[in-house]
């Protein structure tokens, strides 16, 4: 610091320490400024790995209902082919049942 030495007469000494003076000031103020972006970006990091994290639990949470709605689509589509194959079966059986009841053959109903 020039603070120690004596003030100097000579206008371009003393221009001098006011310059360096000045540029000693200026040069704390963006420390300071570089130490408040260096807390920020810090800052910015965790949240950032906070957020990753949310996000990956996020994307398993989906991967696993997708794969509980695909395991479900498949069973209720097994299960309506099923029902789909039985009212068939239960249609035939009463075509036949009626066909008996009233004589007729239901092989040769020209509507089946």
């Amino acid at each position: 610091m020039m603070s120690s030495q004596r003030p100097s007469n000579n206008p371009e000494v003393t221009y001098l320490n006011e310059r360096v003076k000045m540029l000693e000031d200026e040069n704390a103020y963006v420390n300071h400024l570089n130490d408040d972006l260096v807390d920020e970006n810090n800052r910015l990091f965790e949240e950032k790995q906070q957020l990753k994290e949310q996000l990956d639990e996020a994307n398993r949470a989906r991967e696993k209902a997708e794969e509980t709605l695909a395991r479900a689509t498949e069973f209720w589509r097994a299960a309506e082919d099923e029902l789909a194959e039985k009212i068939d079966q239960i249609e035939s059986l009463t075509r036949q049942l009626e066909g008996k009841a009233t004589g007729t053959d239901p092989k040769k109903d020209i509507s089946s």
